[in-house]
């Protein structure tokens, strides 16, 4: 789950200033996920009361990775 709260620096002001939690990352393939991870851009992870953009991270978005198992 991830903490967006848009500021009035973004084009659309109907959100701005409104916590909106969601869930917007989504991994799809046909390999099995063996791991993933959900990171600032500095690589530290955000805790669960996080919120984007802020200061540290002045983006909307956080970086996402996954491992995935190689079929043989």
């Amino acid at each position: 789950m991830t903490a967006i709260k848009p500021t009035f620096t973004q084009k659309d002001f109907s959100r701005a200033d409104k916590l909106d939690k969601i869930s917007i990352y989504k991994i799809i393939s046909t390999l099995q996920i063996v791991k993933g991870e959900v990171t600032y851009i500095s690589r530290e992870y955000p805790s669960e009361e996080a919120l984007i953009p802020s200061e540290e991270h002045p983006f909307s978005h956080f970086l996402l990775k996954a491992y995935l198992h190689k079929r043989s």
